[in-house]
C-alpha cells in the first residue's frame, strides 16, 4: 500500500516515527530508543549529545530510503538496528577502526573520571590555598584537553606518524662454508 508522502515527510522529522508510519515498527522503536537514549546519556555525559543529531539525521534520512525501497519492491524486512545482525559483515580490525573506537572509549572514560573525581578535589584544593587562578584553570580543563587533543591530530595528520625506520636488504650471502670431503 502506498503511503503519503506528506505524512512521510511530517514523520521523518521525529526519529522512528517515519520507520513506523511506513510500517518498519521495531526498526522505529529501534530509533526512538536510541534518540531518547541519548539524551539520556547527555545528562550524565555531555559528549554524548554530539549522537543527537547523527541518529536525527540517519532516521530521517532512513525513512526516505525505505520509502523508496516499498515503492520499489526491494524493502527490508523489519529488525531493530545495530541489533538485526546489520553489522556481521563489518570487519572492526579493518583499517584500523578498533583502535579509533577503543582510543575515544579511553579518551570518554578518562574524562569521565577527571570530571567526577579529579577536577572537584582540585579544585577544593584550589579553594582552600585560595589560589583562584588554578580554579578558573579547572573550570576550563576539558577546554584546554579538547584544544591540545585537537592540535596533536592535527599534526599527526598533516606530518604523518613516526617513521618507522626499515632495515636495508641484506646486499650480502652469508658464507655457508665447505664441506668437508671425506674421500681420504
Amino acid at each position: 500500500m502506498k503511503k503519503s508522502s506528506f505524512l512521510t515527510f511530517c514523520f521523518s522529522f521525529i526519529p522512528g516515527a517515519g520507520a513506523m508510519y511506513l510500517g518498519y515498527m521495531k526498526r522505529g522503536l529501534g530509533l526512538i530508543t536510541l534518540f531518547c537514549l541519548s539524551i539520556m546519556a547527555t545528562a550524565v555525559i555531555p559528549l554524548c549529545g554530539f549522537a543527537i543529531p547523527v541518529i536525527w539525521m540517519y532516521s530521517f534520512f532512513d525513512t526516505y530510503n525505505l520509502r523508496s525501497q516499498l515503492w520499489n519492491g526491494t524493502a527490508p524486512a523489519d529488525g531493530f538496528p545495530l541489533l538485526d545482525g546489520s553489522l556481521k559483515g563489518v570487519n572492526l580490525k579493518a583499517n584500523g577502526l578498533n583502535k579509533l573506537l577503543g582510543a575515544g572509549l579511553i579518551l570518554v572514560g578518562g574524562w569521565m573520571i577527571l570530571q567526577s573525581f579529579v577536577q572537584p578535589i582540585l579544585y577544593d584544593l584550589a579553594l582552600h590555598f585560595n589560589l583562584p587562578m588554578l580554579g578558573n584553570l579547572l573550570g576550563d580543563l576539558w577546554r584546554l584537553l579538547i584544544s591540545v587533543l585537537l592540535i596533536w591530530l592535527g599534526v599527526r595528520l598533516a606530518f604523518g606518524g613516526r617513521k618507522r625506520k626499515q632495515l636495508p636488504p641484506p646486499d650480502f650471502t652469508e658464507f655457508k662454508g665447505d664441506y668437508p670431503d671425506d674421500k681420504n
